[in-house]
């Protein structure tokens, strides 16, 4: 996804679920009306946060899907784009109702109008970050109780056909197992085969090897290893390499 075009599109939803509150806003700001729907604004507020938080998830999945996992800065521009909007709603409402007309009033109000898109643009990009780290965190809260009591499970994940389509989490799962796996076993197998350290590089068929270890501890198997397809196997196998390499070479 081009960061510009998810940064630029991310700003849109929030910005529409305040957009209307924002006129009445800004007509009893600069046209000397009454504000008194505190309720409906309070409500408006909340529909904010959720679509931020909701928006910021959205994107920044999509971005994890193509692997880009640099997703810090992003997930709080997409959210806090919505504050350009803000500013571009302002001037358009400085022309079409404000018949301000001398040149110190026009700066007082691309003044004020600019100090408040940026503290909307902190609001909603501090929603949108945390949300996120959020959602995050307790994905990785759920890979941590997979291994309890010594029992590691394999969540072996069917990939779809199309490579575009795997998600980040399909590879962090992978990638938890094995690494659990080889440091699991690795002195149990020494101890059963000390001939381990010959064991050859060049691994033919990586679900042997971890099929064997079934009878050393509670390995669970969700999927049978046969549902992978080729190329999902081989990225396995090399995720899996330098594990089996440095256990092959006693841990050196």
């Amino acid at each position: 996804m081009n960061p510009v075009f998810s940064i630029l599109i991310g700003g849109i939803l929030p910005f529409g679920a305040v957009f209307i509150e924002l006129f009445f806003i800004l007509t009893s700001i600069w046209l000397n009306q009454f504000y008194y729907i505190f309720g409906f604004l309070f409500l408006v507020f909340v529909i904010l946060i959720v679509t931020c938080a909701e928006i910021t998830v959205v994107l920044c999945y999509f971005q994890l899907c193509s692997e880009d996992y640099l997703w810090w800065w992003r997930s709080y521009l997409t959210s806090g784009s919505s504050a350009l909007y803000l500013f571009l709603y302002a001037t358009f409402y400085f022309f079409t109702k404000l018949q301000i007309t001398k040149l110190v009033s026009a700066m007082l109000y691309f003044g004020y109008m600019l100090i408040a898109s940026y503290a909307f643009f902190v609001l909603t990009g501090t929603i949108g970050f945390y949300a996120f780290e959020l959602s995050e965190s307790n994905y990785q809260l759920r890979m941590a109780n997979n291994n309890q009591n010594g029992r590691h499970t394999i969540i072996l994940l069917q990939f779809s056909p199309s490579r575009a389509t795997r998600t980040f989490m399909d590879y962090d799962s992978i990638g938890q197992a094995i690494d659990g796996i080889c440091g699991l076993y690795e002195r149990k197998l020494k101890e059963i085969n000390p001939s381990l350290r010959n064991l050859s590089y060049d691994i033919a068929d990586l679900y042997n090897f971890v099929d064997g270890l079934t009878d050393l501890s509670a390995l669970v198997y969700e999927h049978s290893m046969n549902a992978y397809l080729p190329y999902d196997r081989q990225w396995i196998k090399q995720k899996a390499f330098h594990h089996l390499k440095k256990l092959a070479s006693g841990g050196r």
